[in-house]
């Protein structure tokens, strides 16, 4: 009984959403059922809220969201944040790499290579010039 209570909330809150939602969706005119329901839940608090939010303060002057433009946006987006986690991945196996060879080394090797690596910032300016 609970389960059936909670799906026809969720079903009342999807298609409540629709409705409003429905001008940044398309520029094509609500379906009939879906425009009875807007006009119930339009002039409720909740439905004054998410037309707020969504930018809809009536059908004519609402602009249809782009759904190319904002998958187009996406997928730079994923693209990006993959390179930078292949990039982060690429330079830490590198240094993992780095430091198990060096750990490889003599101890006299190893101590030159540490001197090289932590050398103060200061003097290997100097040295570029």
């Amino acid at each position: 009984m609970i389960q059936f209570i909670l799906t026809f909330l969720m079903a009342v809150v999807t298609v409540s959403g629709v409705a409003i939602a429905w001008p940044k969706f398309t520029s094509q005119p609500r379906p009939d059922p879906l425009t009875r329901v807007n006009d119930i839940v339009k002039n409720t608090p909740v439905g004054k809220n998410i037309a707020k939010v969504l930018g809809i303060s009536d059908d004519m002057s609402t602009e249809p969201i782009n759904i190319a433009s904002v998958a187009s946006s996406l997928t730079e987006r994923i693209a990006q944040t993959v390179q930078d986690r292949a990039s982060h991945i690429v330079v830490t196996q590198a240094v993992r790499q780095l430091a198990w060879q060096i750990d490889k080394l003599s101890a006299g090797d190893r101590q030159q290579v540490q001197e090289l690596l932590c050398k103060p910032e200061a003097s290997s300016s100097s040295q570029a010039q």
